[in-house]
């Protein structure tokens, strides 16, 4: 049998925390990145600390063809305005930020300002302090044909950042509001969004992030970059990066593109404060609760009271 060769670099910072804090909300400067990895790959900073683990071609295209059939419709007709720093917003407002194609499903802990103004008039609180995404209320049949992928991702974490995944996982078997039998309760879903310079915030802050990319169509670009440190990944369809998503990341722009191409990224983590809200709840009994709390909400909407 074969050994797979991984290629292994250790890379110092180019730009401190502070001047990276400087740079949030702005694009990812191409001429900061010096170095394009397209290879199975372990990155580590002068300190011996895992940055990214890379690797090619992990992932099944049926598995992936799933999970676009499942979700692409919704993500493409549902934009958000609530990507706040990685959209380059530099004030959350859904009046004024600039809408991308961006969704997720599973379970959150943050509520849309709809929501809030109907906790306002109806002078109501959250039952739990989280919710189930609406993809996943609405449309459980297809939420079913998105959890293979991501169980994928689980195992390929579980195997590949085997320290990280361990704290991870620990969290999730203190939770049932779990995306399947995965360490995730959430999943986002991007479509041709060119993040800005950012830090993920909310996700378990032991855990390493992940991301998978899915293609219809032909581009060049897009990787997905440590400016800090001068490195950039190009993840393509059916491969995996496992990366440390409490450093300063974002994506370079695609270019060279085949009309109506389509970048799709996928992101899944557990969401820190759905842990701690769901910790000792039983699944079946908050969602009963949700879902009385939904026919109301819906009915406040359709009486008129506010404009929808």
């Amino acid at each position: 049998m074969g050994y797979i060769m991984v290629k292994e670099i250790f890379l110092d910072e180019q730009y401190t925390d502070a001047e990276m804090y400087n740079r949030l909300n702005t694009e990812v400067n191409v001429n900061e990145i010096h170095t394009i990895i397209r290879e199975d790959t372990d990155c580590y900073n002068i300190h011996g600390e895992l940055l990214f683990r890379f690797r090619k071609k992990k992932l099944s295209s049926g598995e992936i063809d799933d999970y676009y059939d499942a979700i692409y419709s919704f993500t493409n007709s549902n934009p958000s305005c609530n990507r706040g720093t990685a959209n380059g917003d530099k004030i959350k407002s859904i009046h004024t930020n600039k809408k991308v194609y961006s969704s997720i499903m599973g379970y959150y802990d943050k509520f849309s300002p709809k929501l809030k103004y109907f906790f306002t008039k109806m002078k109501v609180k959250p039952l739990i302090g989280l919710l189930e995404c609406r993809f996943t209320r609405e449309y459980p049949e297809k939420m079913l044909k998105a959890i293979p992928l991501l169980t994928s991702i689980h195992n390929l974490y579980e195997e590949l950042v085997p320290d990280k995944f361990t704290l991870q996982n620990q969290k999730a078997h203190e939770t049932e509001f779990t995306i399947g039998n995965t360490c995730f309760t959430t999943a986002t879903t991007n479509i041709n969004f060119q993040t800005r310079v950012h830090l993920d915030k909310g996700d378990c802050p032991e855990g390493f992030g992940n991301l998978a990319v899915i293609e219809r169509g032909t581009y060049n670009g897009g990787e997905t970059c440590l400016p800090q440190y001068g490195v950039g990944v190009d993840v393509r369809q059916g491969d995996i990066l496992f990366v440390d998503v409490h450093k300063h990341h974002g994506n370079l722009p695609v270019y060279d593109t085949s009309e109506g191409y389509k970048r799709m990224s996928v992101v899944a983590y557990l969401r820190n404060d759905v842990w701690k809200h769901s910790k000792g709840q039983k699944l079946n009994i908050v969602l009963s609760k949700l879902a009385n709390f939904e026919e109301k909400r819906k009915l406040f909407y359709q009486n008129g009271k506010v404009a929808t």
